[in-house]
């Protein structure tokens, strides 16, 4: 990834939580990092970053990770969002969703 795409990540690590869709409606379960996130003064890193895709991790690339509109709101990387991007619901658990 680029020095000018890599720059416009806020490192909040949301994108890196667990991600279920459910009717249709796609919730990051903020109660369930991928093991391999730290967060540290409200920064995450990741442990695997520089080989995430060249791993047995199940990161995505952005491109896709941007097609199946798993990225939050506050990702640095909305201007690139499509019109009519869906945002996912940021959840706790499956009890905090209603179908």
């Amino acid at each position: 990834m680029s020095e000018e795409l890599e720059a416009k990540c806020k490192r909040c690590g949301i994108c890196c939580h667990y991600k279920l869709k459910i009717n249709g409606v796609i919730y990051i379960f903020m109660n369930e990092p991928c093991s391999y996130l730290k967060k540290e003064d409200g920064v995450a890193t990741c442990n695997t970053y520089e080989t995430r895709l060249n791993t047995d991790v199940s990161c995505i690339n952005l491109e896709n990770a941007i097609k199946e509109q798993i990225l939050p709101y506050e990702c640095g990387y909305r201007d690139m969002f499509p019109r009519g991007y869906i945002y996912p619901v940021q959840v706790n658990s499956l009890k905090d969703i209603r179908t």
